[in-house]
């Protein structure tokens, strides 16, 4: 058996063995050897741990208290971040982490992310839909990689969510009111 000593994880790890091998051709590794290397593997890679359980994100100067599994959850960007396939976010000197985005639009991320079967309506009777408010969400959410935020308002589903009847009201025109 070799044993191998893991100063840098990045580094390979050579895990032939002299006596592992006969006539030229290697012999297959035990699995014991490769459970025990692929939990290495495993725990040389995964810091989800070192960051908090409840973030303070500073998102343009605005500060939003939020759970680690809610942003991992929806975010594909939050998921590769807080996994540690990045390197590590460093936190501010007040702990929160930045992130040089519009507050008011991630407010809309963050109230998607937290009920996602919740999706979000921008309409009012009298300016009707709010287009441009959906364009540059769908560009946030894409960023973000929400993708069933992005793909909802992509695919304009938000015109089939709310249904605008008009009729003609009854108008009458009285000219003289004495013939009533």
């Amino acid at each position: 058996m070799t044993a191998a000593n893991i100063d840098d994880a990045s580094a390979p790890i050579d895990i032939k063995d002299s006596n592992n091998q006969q006539n030229g051709k290697a012999e297959p590794i035990p699995a014991t050897y490769l459970i025990n290397i692929t939990v290495l593997t495993v725990e040389g890679t995964n810091i989800t741990s070192s960051y908090p359980k409840h973030l303070t994100l500073d998102i343009g100067g605005r500060k939003f208290k939020v759970s680690r599994d809610t942003l991992m959850a929806e975010s594909g960007l939050f998921e590769r971040q807080l996994s540690g396939r990045f390197r590590p976010w460093e936190p501010e000197v007040d702990g929160s982490y930045f992130l040089d985005a519009d507050p008011d639009l991630f407010e809309h991320l963050l109230r998607f992310m937290r009920r996602p079967e919740v999706f979000p309506l921008f309409y009012s009777k009298m300016n009707g839909f709010d287009y441009d408010l959906y364009n540059r969400l769908q560009a946030e959410a894409l960023y973000f990689q929400i993708d069933a935020l992005h793909e909802w308002i992509k695919d304009k589903k938000y015109l089939t969510a709310i249904k605008v009847q008009t009729s003609n009201p009854n108008v009458r025109s009285v000219q003289d009111i004495s013939l009533i």
